[in-house]
């Protein structure tokens, strides 16, 4: 029982070192990245949510979104996304409600558009007909306090997120 109880630690302590070794490496590329699409590719390569992904963006609100103002829009900073789509289709309509799915202290996980309670018609509307994405995971860019933007992960069919994979592509968008 003591030598399953040792091995059991010891690759527990294998594990959390294997995971501090990766965010490491992805925190110095991240310190290196010289353009949005070079920090999109590190979430890309580093963060396991991103692996069934069929799109990644980084997008920047035209103003910070605070309790008292709204942006009116969405720039895209880097995309990676299929080459029939548009990009710019993969800006959020902030008209649609999104403040339901993204917000600046929370990560939100959809892991089914058609089934999440958060979503709403005309936002479902958009990732099923628009997108045709049936799970989604936004992190929120927040700069000094303010919230200016967000990753997004767009996947083809509904996608069961791992704990594991979660806190990672937490650590490394923070």
């Amino acid at each position: 029982g003591l030598a399953l109880e040792n091995q059991r630690l010891f690759d527990q302590t294998q594990n959390a070192l294997a995971e501090m070794d990766t965010l490491y490496n992805a925190s110095a590329e991240l310190n290196t990245a010289q353009t949005y699409a070079d920090i999109l590719k590190v979430f890309e390569d580093y963060a396991a949510v991103s692996r069934r992904a069929q799109m990644l963006s980084i997008g920047l609100f035209d103003t910070p979104w605070t309790s008292e103002s709204r942006p009116r829009s969405v720039e895209l900073l880097a995309v990676n996304a299929p080459d029939n789509l548009d990009p710019q289709n993969l800006r959020l309509p902030l008209n649609l409600g999104v403040e339901t799915v993204i917000t600046p202290n929370e990560y939100t996980f959809i892991s089914n558009v058609e089934q999440d309670t958060r979503v709403n018609q005309n936002l479902r509307r958009y990732f099923l007909e628009t997108l045709g994405v049936h799970a989604a995971a936004f992190f929120p860019l927040v700069v000094a306090g303010r919230w200016v933007g967000y990753i997004n992960v767009y996947y083809p069919t509904p996608t069961l997120f791992g704990e594991n994979a979660l806190r990672r592509a937490m650590a490394i968008s923070t």
